[in-house]
């Protein structure tokens, strides 16, 4: 599946739209804490946590072994965050709070 002005879960690491900034302030920082890596698949985050609310951007940057989830509103990532931990499949993780991704530079 693809989104309009955003990359697929099947092409690039994110579903957001690089050109709307203002869609990534609201995000979770997830990292494993046990267990295997299953949980490292975009489509698996983007399920999981669309229970809480309306997920913007799944991204996992290449090579390492942690994901930003990024939400539509404030009140669902402080919800996300009082967990501070989960559970996927066999895999716990780790949630906290993402600083917002920074601005592009100027060219």
């Amino acid at each position: 599946e693809s989104r309009p002005g955003g990359s697929g879960p099947l092409g690039a690491n994110s579903w957001v739209d690089k050109n709307d900034r203002s869609k990534v302030r609201h995000r979770v920082f997830v990292t494993g804490i046990s267990g295997g890596g299953e949980w490292l698949d975009r489509g698996v985050l983007h399920k999981h946590f669309s229970r809480f609310g309306v997920v913007l951007d799944v991204f996992i940057p290449r090579g390492k072994k942690v994901a930003y989830i990024s939400f539509q509103e404030a009140q669902v990532l402080e919800d996300v965050l009082k967990l501070e931990q989960m559970r996927i499949d066999n895999c716990w993780l780790r949630l906290i709070v993402a600083d917002p991704r920074p601005e592009p530079r100027p060219e």
